[in-house]
C-alpha cells in the first residue's frame, strides 16, 4: 500500500476520473484506519463526486462504518438505505440481508420504530424462506420489542411467543453450559416482556446455577440483574434490592462496566419506588460517572486503533522495502544463500506481525459491534423498569388528582350545607319575629 503522501502527490497528476476516485478512496481508507473519520468521509465523498461508479460499494460501506465510528447512527441509517437500494438492483440477497440487519440496528438506536419494523419484517421473510431458524429467532425478538414500543401489545406478544418457542427447542439440544445459560437468560427476558414474571425468575435461577457451577462471574452478574428486574416488575422490591446489590458487588469486583451500569440503573429505580430520593440521586451520580468512564474507555480504544494503524503502515512499508532489496540482490547476483534465507525469514516474521495486527484490528471492530448490541440490550432492559415506574407515577398522579377532586367536592358540599343551614336558621328567625309582631 502507498503512503498518504504518495496518494496526495498522485492526485495532482492523475487525469483519469476513475483512477482519481480510487485514490480518494485509498486516502479515505488511511484516515479511517487511523480513526480520523471526518477526513475519511471527506475523501469518500470526493471519490463519489469524481466518479460515482468507481468502487461504489466499498466506498458506501466505508462511509457507513465512518459514520458509526462518529456515533452518527442517523447518517449511517441514511447511507445504509442507499446500499439497500443498490443490493436490490443487483439481486444480491447476501448483501441485502447484511445491510437490512445493520439498518435495523441503527433504526432501533435512533428510535425510528417504523423503519426498524420495516427492516425486521423483510428479514423475517428472508430467513423463513431460507429456513435459517437461529437468525429468524433474533428477528422475532426484535419485532416483539418494536411492536411493544408501537403500543401493539397483541402483535408484540405473538412475536415474543414465536421467539420463545425457538429458544426452548434450542435449549433442549444444547450441551455447552454457557450457551445453555445464555439461552435461559434470553427465555427469561422474553417472559418478562410477556409479563410472566415468576416463570422468568425460574429461568434466571437456572442460568445462575450454571454460572456458579462454571464460575462465570459475568454470567452470574447478568443473571442477578435480570432476577432483580423480574422482582421489581413483580412488585417485590425487597428481593429486587437484594439481587441488584449482588449484581452490583460482583460487577464492581470484576470491573464489569456494562453490568455495573445495569445494576446502578436498577438500584436507582428501586430506591425511587421506595421514595428514597437521596439514595436514588446517589445512584444517578454513580451512573453519570460510570458513563464518563465508559466514554474514556472508548476513547482509549480509538487511540489503540490509531496506534495500530500506524504500526500496520510501518510494517507494510518495511515488508515492501525488504522485498525490494531482495529483488535487487537477486538481480545483481551478489547475495549469499545465508543472506537470502535471512531476508526471507525477515519477510515471513514481518508478514506474520502484520497479519496479527490486522486480525487485532478486526477483533476491535467486532468488539465495537458487540458493544453496540450490548447498548441496545441494556436499553431494552432499562426500558421495562422505566415504563413500570412511569405507569406507577401516572397512577399516583391520577389518584392524587382524584383525591384533590374529592376534597374539593367535600369542601363544596360542606359550604353548601353550611349555607343551607344558615338560610334555614335565618328563615326560622324571620318567621319567629313575624309571629311575635302579629301577637
Amino acid at each position: 500500500a502507498q503512503s498518504l503522501e504518495q496518494y496526495l502527490t498522485q492526485l495532482d497528476t492523475e487525469k483519469s476520473t476513475a483512477k482519481k476516485a480510487t485514490i480518494y478512496y485509498k486516502i479515505g481508507e488511511i484516515y479511517q484506519q487511523q480513526g480520523i473519520y471526518q477526513k475519511a468521509l471527506e475523501n469518500y465523498n470526493n471519490a463519489l463526486q469524481t466518479d460515482a461508479n468507481a468502487n461504489f460499494l466499498s466506498v458506501k460501506q466505508n462511509i457507513i462504518s465512518s459514520y458509526s465510528g462518529l456515533n452518527d447512527h442517523a447518517a449511517a441509517l441514511r447511507a445504509g438505505e442507499e446500499l439497500i437500494t443498490y443490493f436490490r438492483s443487483k439481486n444480491d440477497t447476501e448483501g441485502l440481508t447484511k445491510q437490512l440487519n445493520e439498518n435495523a440496528r441503527y433504526a432501533e438506536i435512533n428510535r425510528k420504530q417504523e423503519d426498524a419494523l420495516k427492516y425486521n419484517l423483510e428479514l423475517a421473510d428472508i430467513y423463513k424462506k431460507s429456513n435459517q431458524t437461529d437468525k429468524l429467532a433474533s428477528i422475532y425478538s426484535n419485532l416483539g420489542v418494536t411492536y411493544r414500543r408501537l403500543k401493539d401489545t397483541q402483535t408484540s406478544e405473538k412475536y415474543f411467543n414465536q421467539y420463545l418457542e425457538i429458544l426452548k427447542n434450542q435449549s433442549k439440544s444444547q450441551t455447552n453450559p454457557q450457551n445453555q445459560a445464555q439461552t435461559f437468560i434470553s427465555i427469561g427476558a422474553t417472559l418478562l416482556e410477556l409479563k410472566q414474571y415468576k416463570k422468568a425468575t425460574s429461568y434466571f435461577e437456572q442460568a445462575l446455577k450454571i454460572a456458579e457451577k462454571t464460575n462465570q462471574a459475568k454470567l452470574k452478574t447478568e443473571a442477578y440483574n435480570f432476577k432483580a428486574m423480574a422482582d421489581f416488575l413483580n412488585d417485590n422490591p425487597t428481593d429486587a434490592l437484594s439481587n441488584a446489590t449482588k449484581a452490583k458487588e460482583i460487577a464492581e469486583e470484576t470491573k464489569d462496566l456494562d453490568n455495573m451500569l445495569k445494576a446502578y440503573e436498577m438500584l436507582k429505580v428501586i430506591y425511587q419506588k421506595q421514595s428514597d430520593s437521596k439514595t436514588a440521586a446517589e445512584y444517578q451520580e454513580k451512573i453519570s460517572k460510570l458513563n464518563v468512564a465508559i466514554a474514556q474507555k472508548r476513547r482509549e480504544a480509538d487511540q489503540r486503533n490509531f496506534d495500530r494503524a500506524i504500526e500496520v503502515e510501518k510494517l507494510e512499508k518495511e515488508i515492501k522495502n525488504t522485498i525490494a532489496n531482495q529483488k535487487i540482490k537477486d538481480g545483481e547476483l551478489r547475495e549469499t544463500k545465508l543472506e537470502k534465507e535471512k531476508a526471507e525469514k525477515e519477510i515471513a516474521i514481518k508478514t506474520q506481525q502484520l497479519s496479527i495486527l490486522k486480525k487485532n484490528s478486526e477483533i476491535e471492530k467486532a468488539r465495537s459491534t458487540a458493544k453496540l448490541n450490548e447498548q441496545i440490550a441494556r436499553e431494552r432492559m432499562s426500558e421495562l423498569a422505566r415504563q413500570k415506574a412511569e405507569n406507577e407515577n401516572q397512577k399516583l398522579v391520577i389518584e392524587n388528582e382524584k383525591a384533590r377532586a374529592d376534597q374539593q367536592k367535600a369542601i363544596a358540599l360542606n359550604e353548601r350545607t353550611g349555607r343551607e343551614s344558615k338560610e334555614k336558621e335565618l328563615s326560622l328567625a324571620e318567621a319567629s319575629a313575624k309571629l311575635k309582631d302579629e301577637n
